[in-house]
């Protein structure tokens, strides 16, 4: 079996583990109002999504880049923040908070490391998410909008992983993701 097949074979287990303890399914219960989606804009290859309340009010915008099975990167913007999460390899299989190395264009020497948290939106899908309060902007959105690349560092057991996206078109979609967050 190659070390692939068994680093998949072994987040299962994990994972079923803890659907049967019970431990995901606070998150999966979390109660989520209604929001209607519509297409706020196109910009830069990606597609932003405006949802908003019965009122018509703008509850979020996010935008989705989907690379591959299980492997996706998600911008959001409301009235209150920005978040970065993407999805990869082992990314959900631990619920809570992880350590998680950020770094832009392939420099690790300039990167970072926060604690990304788990999140779920609206379709059930499981998100490791990093939140950039509009109160308190910093670095990760600029990066995100005027870098070519973002790699994330996470470890699983012993193992260290690295997804890594490619962030074409994004200055001018997040632009528009703000634009909608905001409205």
């Amino acid at each position: 079996m190659t070390k692939s097949k068994t680093l998949v074979r072994k987040m299962k287990l994990v994972l079923l583990a803890l659907l049967a303890t019970g431990t995901m399914q606070a998150h999966a219960t979390d109660p989520m109002p209604a929001l209607k989606s519509s297409v706020y804009a196109k910009a830069g290859g990606w597609t932003i999504t405006r949802y908003a309340d019965a009122s018509k009010k703008t509850a979020f915008c996010e935008t989705i880049r989907i690379v591959a099975s299980e492997k996706a990167l998600r911008f959001t913007s409301d009235k209150k923040a920005f978040t970065m999460a993407f999805m990869g390899n082992a990314s959900a299989v631990v619920d809570g908070e992880i350590p998680v190395s950020v770094w832009f264009d392939g420099d690790k020497k300039s990167g970072f490391q926060e604690q990304f948290s788990l999140s779920i939106d609206g379709e059930q899908t499981y998100w490791r998410t990093l939140t950039e309060p509009n109160d308190e902007p910093g670095g990760v959105s600029d990066s995100a909008m005027n870098r070519s690349s973002v790699s994330f560092g996470y470890n699983f057991e012993n193992e260290r992983i690295t997804e890594t996206f490619a962030l074409t078109g994004t200055n001018a979609a997040l632009k528009k993701l703000f634009e909608c967050g905001l409205n």
